[in-house]
This record gives C-alpha cells, sequence and structure tokens, in this order.
C-alpha cells in the first residue's frame, strides 16, 4: 500500500469519526482555525493584574507588566487590555501573583511572567514577556496559578505540580523548588484544583477534598496547624463540587450550593459571623444557590444562581469613601450589578463577567490593573475598556476554576483472543463504539523483529509521538503490563500529535488511565499488515507476511 493512500484513508477516517461527534473537534491538535474557534469566555484577578480569555480563544490582559506578566512582549503597565502574544486556542485562563499561565486545546499549558523557583515549568528561571511551553505535560484540563507555583489537573485524575515547593505546596513530599512539572504521589480521580499563596487544594470525583503545603491558621481543614508535604483530607467535608485556595484560607462549595470554609478569618473572610480562624470547614451563613467561588487574600466571592454576587472580608464592600467598616463577617451582596456568569477575586480587585461580554472591576487601581484607563481606584463597578468585549455567555453561573468535564464514553476489555503470526499472545487492550484498541507500544514490541516492525519515540517539547517505519523498536519496560484495575474504563481523546516517517499523520486515538489506545485497524493499514475478526472464534489475526486488506 502506499503512504500516500494511506493518509488520504486515515484523514477520512478523522473526518467521519468528527462527523459522529466521537471525538470533539477542538480536542484534536492543528484541526481548527483562529477564526471559527469558540471557547467559554472567562477572567482571572492576579496579585496586581486581570487576564481574560475571549470566546475566540486569545488572551488579553492588563495592569502591572513587571517581568512581562501580562505577555505582551513588554515590561510597560497597561491600563486597557493588550492581546498576550503567540498564543491561540486557549480554554482557560489563571493570573498568579506575578505569573499567569493558559491551557490550550490541545491539552498543553503555556506560562509567561515571573519565574523565580521555576514557577513557568520551563525548565528555567528566567522571566518570560511571551508565553513560553510548559515542559512535559500533556492531556491537562484544567490549570491554577498560585502566588509562586502552578497546578495543573491532567484527564486522568492525576494532579502535576512545578514552582516553589516552600512548606511542601506541590505535594511530592519534599520542600524542594521544582522548574518542571512533577506529579502529585498518591493522588488520583481528582475534578479539580486549585493553587493558593502557600498551598494547594484538590477535589476527588467522590466529593472529598484534600490540601497540602502551610497550614498556618488551620488552611488545610485537617483540625491541625502542621504544614503538609503531602495531599490530607479535609475533615467533616463531603459533596464538594469546587475548591478555591486563597491565600490563608480555603473555601468550597457543595453540591447543594452552600459554601464551606476554613483558615484565617481574622477579617471575616470565612464568612460564618466570627474572626477566629477555623481548622476545619464552617458553613458561610445566610448563602446558597451558590454556582461559583473565588477566595483571595483575606476577602472572598461567590457567585449565585440568580446571577448576583456576593462578597465578604476585608475591603469587600463596593464601598464609599466614607465607609468606617472595611470588612464584613458575613456575606453581602454587591449592589447593581446583574447578568453576572463569572467572578474572580484577588489581592485588592474583584472582576466580573456579565452575560453580554462586558468585564466589571472594582478596587484598588494602581498600574491599571481594573482596565478602565485610568489609575483611580472605583468604589463601585466600573466598565474595562468600553470597547473591550470577550464574548457574549449564558446566563446562569459558571466557575472561574476550570471545571474538567467527564469523558463521554467508555472502554471495556476486549475478550477477543490475538493470533500474531499464528502464536497466541494476550494484549491489554479495549473495545470503543465497536472497534478494538491497543496499546502502541505494546504493538512495537510484539511485530519488533519482524518485516514489518516499527518503532516509538517521544517528542516533549512538541507533544508528539515519532513512528518510524521498518526500525527496531527499545522496549522502555512498561510493554505488554496488564491494566491495574478491572472493567469498564473513562476515556479521553489523545491530543499528542503523530509522526510517521517525519510526516505528519491522523489517528483515531484515546488516553485510558495514562497510556495511549489507537485504533488496530488504523495501526495495521499504516503500516501494511493483514488483519482478520473471525466472529465465531472471537479472534483477531494479525499476520505481517501479508499486506493489509479493507
Amino acid at each position: 500500500m502506499k503512504r500516500k493512500n494511506t493518509k488520504r484513508a486515515l484523514s477520512f477516517i478523522l473526518i467521519f469519526t468528527m462527523m459522529l461527534g466521537l471525538i470533539p473537534l477542538l480536542s484534536m491538535p492543528g484541526v481548527f482555525a483562529s477564526d471559527t474557534f469558540t471557547t467559554t469566555p472567562m477572567i482571572s484577578a492576579g496579585g496586581a493584574h486581570t487576564v481574560a480569555l475571549k470566546s475566540d480563544g486569545t488572551v488579553w490582559a492588563w495592569g502591572v507588566n513587571a517581568q512581562g506578566r501580562l505577555g505582551d512582549g513588554t515590561e510597560e503597565n497597561r491600563t486597557t487590555p493588550v492581546q498576550v502574544q503567540n498564543l491561540s486556542g486557549v480554554t482557560a485562563v489563571s493570573a498568579g501573583d506575578y505569573h499567569t499561565a493558559a491551557l490550550k486545546s490541545d491539552g498543553t499549558v503555556w506560562a509567561w511572567g515571573v519565574n523565580a523557583e521555576g514557577r513557568l515549568g520551563d525548565g528555567t528561571i528566567e522571566r518570560r514577556i511571551t508565553p513560553v511551553q510548559v515542559q512535559n505535560l500533556t492531556d491537562v484540563i484544567a490549570v491554577s496559578a498560585g502566588s509562586s507555583h502552578t497546578v495543573a489537573l491532567k484527564s486522568d485524575g492525576t494532579v502535576w505540580a512545578w514552582g516553589s515547593n516552600g512548606q511542601g505546596r506541590l505535594g511530592d513530599g519534599t520542600t524542594v523548588n521544582r522548574h518542571y512539572p512533577m506529579q502529585v504521589p498518591n493522588l488520583t480521580d481528582v475534578i479539580a484544583v486549585s493553587a493558593g499563596g502557600t498551598h494547594t487544594a484538590a477535589v476527588k470525583s467522590d466529593g472529598t477534598v484534600w490540601a497540602w503545603g502551610s497550614n498556618e491558621s488551620g488552611r488545610l481543614g485537617d483540625d491541625t496547624f502542621v504544614d503538609k508535604h503531602v495531599p490530607v483530607q479535609v475533615q467533616n467535608i463531603s459533596g464538594i463540587t469546587a475548591v478555591s485556595a486563597g491565600y490563608r484560607h480555603t473555601v468550597a462549595l457543595k453540591s447543594d450550593g452552600t459554601v464551606w470554609a476554613w483558615g484565617y478569618n481574622s477579617y471575616g473572610e470565612l464568612g460564618d459571623g466570627s474572626t477566629s480562624s477555623r481548622r476545619t470547614p464552617v458553613q458561610v451563613q445566610n448563602l446558597s444557590g451558590v454556582t461559583a467561588i473565588s477566595a483571595g487574600s483575606s476577602r472572598t466571592a461567590a457567585l449565585k444562581n440568580d446571577n448576583t454576587v456576593w462578597t465578604w472580608g476585608y475591603h469587600n464592600l463596593v464601598f464609599d469613601t466614607d465607609t468606617t467598616d472595611w470588612f464584613s463577617r458575613t456575606p453581602v451582596q454587591v449592589p447593581n450589578l446583574s447578568g453576572i456568569t463569572a467572578v474572580s477575586i484577588d489581592y485588592h480587585h474583584t472582576a466580573v463577567l456579565k452575560s453580554d461580554g462586558t468585564i466589571w472591576t472594582w478596587g484598588v487601581n494602581g498600574q491599571g490593573r481594573l482596565g478602565d484607563g485610568t489609575t483611580e481606584d472605583r468604589h463601585t463597578p466600573v466598565q474595562v475598556a468600553a470597547n473591550f468585549n470577550v464574548g457574549v455567555t449564558a446566563v446562569g453561573g459558571t466557575t472561574t476554576t476550570p471545571r474538567p468535564t467527564p469523558a463521554t464514553q467508555t472502554a471495556s476489555p476486549t475478550a477477543s483472543r490475538v493470533l500474531v503470526n499464528g502464536e497466541n499472545t494476550p494484549f491489554d487492550a479495549y473495545n470503543i463504539d465497536g472497534s478494538n484498541y491497543f496499546k502502541l507500544r505494546d504493538l512495537a514490541y510484539v511485530l519488533n523483529g519482524t518485516e514489518k516492525q516499527f518503532s516509538v519515540g517521544w517528542d516533549g517539547a512538541n507533544n508528539a509521538i515519532i513512528l518510524t517505519s521498518g526500525a527496531a523498536y527499545a522496549p522502555d519496560g512498561g510493554e505488554m503490563a496488564a491494566s491495574a484495575s478491572s472493567g469498564n474504563k473513562a476515556v479521553t481523546p489523545t491530543s499528542s500529535k503523530i509522526y510517521l516517517d517525519g510526516e505528519l499523520v491522523e489517528f483515531t486515538a484515546y488516553n485510558i488511565e495514562g497510556n495511549n489506545y489507537f485504533r488496530l485497524r488504523d495501526i495495521m493499514q499504516i503500516f501494511d499488515i493483514f488483519v482478520e475478526w473471525d466472529g465465531a472464534t472471537s479472534t483477531i489475526t494479525l499476520d505481517t507476511s501479508k499486506g493489509y486488506v479493507n
């Protein structure tokens, strides 16, 4: 079979699969155009800057630009939004104190700004005034930038962290700074993550919350004040769907719409009517129907299902200059705001997104962090640059922390017997939508030494799998390993590019528990290997002495 015809056949397979809706179009690399890309707009308030994601997948920023945290190629402060350079196809953004992170539709993470302690994850500590890709990290579905570290959630439910590791905030059991992502050990089935000032929090699929790092004032919620270098479970709380780690406190949203908080409380940021710090969760008073939460420095904000915004803690109010009570111990509604779909709060300013695509901000406006073209503090909401619009959003409330989308498909173990050149060969394989999927490295391992052998390589910098036909395969030690658990598995589309003999090709592929599985017939076709199915004996036959037959 000629390579050219094979590539055409595979392109048709990909297009047909996407027409059926089996693989989301935007999860595949390089198949969307910037003028047709659509995503959910969002905002994120950083220490002294603000970032917004437009529906076209571009990112815009304003405020303090020291060491390039706005990503526009300069270090000039901006009082109105400027576009982050060389960045498109973005699905989520998160502004830290001095750096910013963005998640692209291909599952890669990009970051810019201050890079002390390696918080940008590019393997260096050099500041970046335009985005750089985080190294060795793919299949990401959520990202959160903290004060001096960054955390990412992968599609397999694992958590990865990098940057400053003081007090163990990276959760890897040490206090060693990391210049590139390291997996948080013994933490799986995670659905949401949040990086705070000096600690990190995560929500698991069972509704429990886990935290690690500094435990000053009880911000880890484990009923102690002892720092933890590995995740510990927050006590006396369940049914959680979202979490937000602030500078010294943590806030969680329950499935019933109530909000719970723990940690530092001197300014009433826990919203329980007191100023007593709590080392286990307490319920925020007089607040229900909440759909999104955001914890800042001594301040907290919540979005309700009626699209109103409520805040509590230090400088919480939309206040006037005559106000003498600078904090509230329980939630108060921000007046004259409606149709809000997202809220983000940080040190001294707050940003909200309206359903019409406009952004409104208030608070301290040093260096233009409010984006209204001035540096004047605002005690009531002002619109960010009158001509700036991120795109219409649905009324109903969305969390400012990226929420993982559950996989829409499942994989069931393949029960068929597999014969390779007449020899019975047990594979760890799965059936998805009527097709059998095998690990690429398993196939390369079994076919090594035959006339149809091929090698498999990995290019982390470009998130690419490199295939070379006719080359011997170099085992990595994990081939033919059986899955650690039995039964059906959740699947997510594989985001990696695939190159065959230097040419980009497209495959139908899925990630299952951290391993990439490819459709067997696609692999057999591309390497011209005979494959046959015998329904009577439930047997798959592979024969390298024959060519592929449609």
